[in-house]
């Protein structure tokens, strides 16, 4: 099997603009996940708790279910508290603790997040909702903020104009102490980011 056709059979990854090179998706990876899968079967057999990927597929069900539900919803602040309550037990099997806050890493653009990680007062994680009541079939990327995302209260001039992809590059990871590692969670898909640097030489 080529290395192309390896990468494309891991469901549910795109690899965007090749971030990750082939080699690493179809040989690296494979290893390193085995490795990790095997640690949390080994804690799980020794009395821990249950192994985050089984966790994560005991969430299936309730996640369709409540996937459908938020259909019927017509308030963008439902909305946004239904999108919370779809993606929080995802999240929370694979680790996360969750609570709904803001961080401004850039002057007057208060970004809503999900969690924050990091320390020394430096956020090196984020978990960023990103979705915008409404547009329930455009992609995350292009969905900008509104009213409901700060309480009723306008959207910050700074942030006003910007599509989700250019609050991640401008007041996340443009900022002096950018985040290592975002995951922007859209309506029905995530987006694991990490700032691009440019080197000259």
């Amino acid at each position: 099997m080529t290395s192309t056709k390896s990468v494309e059979a891991f469901s549910g990854i795109a690899n965007e603009n090749e971030f990750y090179g082939h080699h690493y998706l179809a040989e690296v990876f494979k290893g390193d996940i085995r490795d990790l899968v095997e640690k949390w079967d080994a804690d799980e057999d020794g009395g821990k708790e249950r192994a985050p990927y089984k966790r994560l597929a005991g969430t299936a069900g309730k996640w369709f279910a409540s996937l459908a539900a938020q259909k019927n919803l017509g308030d963008d602040d439902e909305k946004l508290a239904a999108h919370l309550r779809l993606h929080q037990p995802l999240l929370e099997a694979l680790g996360y603790s969750l609570k709904s806050d803001q961080i401004e890493l850039q002057k007057g653009m208060p970004v809503p997040v999900w969690a924050a990680y990091g320390a020394d007062g430096e956020a090196t994680a984020l978990v960023v909702p990103a979705y915008q009541p409404g547009r329930e079939d455009d992609d995350a990327l292009n969905q900008k903020l509104t009213p409901a995302h700060y309480d009723g209260v306008e959207v910050p001039d700074g942030l006003k104009p910007l599509t989700w992809l250019e609050i991640v590059s401008e007041a996340l990871f443009g900022a002096e102490q950018a985040p290592r590692f975002i995951i922007l969670v859209g309506y029905k898909e995530w987006f694991g980011l990490a700032p691009i640097f440019e080197t000259t030489g």
